[in-house]
């Protein structure tokens, strides 16, 4: 417990783990209440395969790149800044910035059959499991 409380202050010293009421005035620095500087990453796993979901509202699909290489996946976002001509801009809290998300997977992925889809603003991308490390059923023959 004592490695894994130490681990958390070094990994995220500023994250509201460590110092919870860190976040919680910041929008007056420009709108940065959170600790997630890119975008919010939900991963689940079970023995077939790993559902990874990240939130990018806004984002246009042709502006998202998704790659594997061996066990990481990257995502990148290119964020698109709205403006409108002729007026001033009084707040913007809505981030413009471009951004990557590495995450290592807990298993090597069947990279040709990966999938992914947009929906509300949120990239769900389905991750299958190498077929070589499934486990194989074995048949027993019986000899007479």
């Amino acid at each position: 417990m004592f490695f894994n409380l130490l681990n958390n202050r070094f990994s995220d010293p500023w994250g509201s783990e460590s110092y919870p009421g860190i976040w919680k005035n910041m929008d007056i620095l420009g709108g940065v209440t959170s600790k997630y500087a890119k975008s919010p990453v939900n991963v689940y796993s079970n023995d077939e395969e790993v559902i990874v979901s990240i939130f990018a509202p806004g984002v246009l699909l042709e502006n998202i790149d998704i790659g594997i290489e061996e066990k990481v996946l990257s995502v990148g976002v290119k964020s698109g800044k709205q403006e409108f001509e002729g007026f001033e801009v009084l707040r913007s809290e809505i981030s413009d910035k471009n951004f990557t998300r590495k995450l290592e997977l807990p298993f090597e992925v069947e990279s040709e059959k990966v999938e992914a889809k947009y929906v509300n603003g949120v990239l769900t991308i389905q991750l299958p499991k190498s077929e070589k490390l499934k486990p194989k059923k074995v048949q027993i023959k019986v000899e007479n």
